[in-house]
């Protein structure tokens, strides 16, 4: 029992200190987007990109919370 609440509390501290860098993965997708299309970088797309990209991830993120918290209780 101690094994498990030490793993979920170990798991919970990775998962909000990794939460900072998804926004560097969500730049570094659609910078590799853009890369392997062969298209010229435009600012505009790239800016809308990124942000399209961080409402999807924030927009699943809030949904799994959202399933979490009706399995807890």
């Amino acid at each position: 029992m101690e094994f498990l609440k030490k793993t979920k509390e170990f798991l919970l501290n990775f998962f909000n200190l990794t939460r900072i860098l998804s926004n560097v993965k969500n730049i570094a997708v659609v910078f590799l987007s853009f890369y392997l299309s062969g298209s010229n970088l435009d600012w505009r797309r790239l800016f809308i990109g990124i942000i399209s990209l961080s409402f999807i991830c924030s927009a699943i993120y809030i949904y799994n919370n959202l399933s979490d918290a009706k399995i807890d209780s």
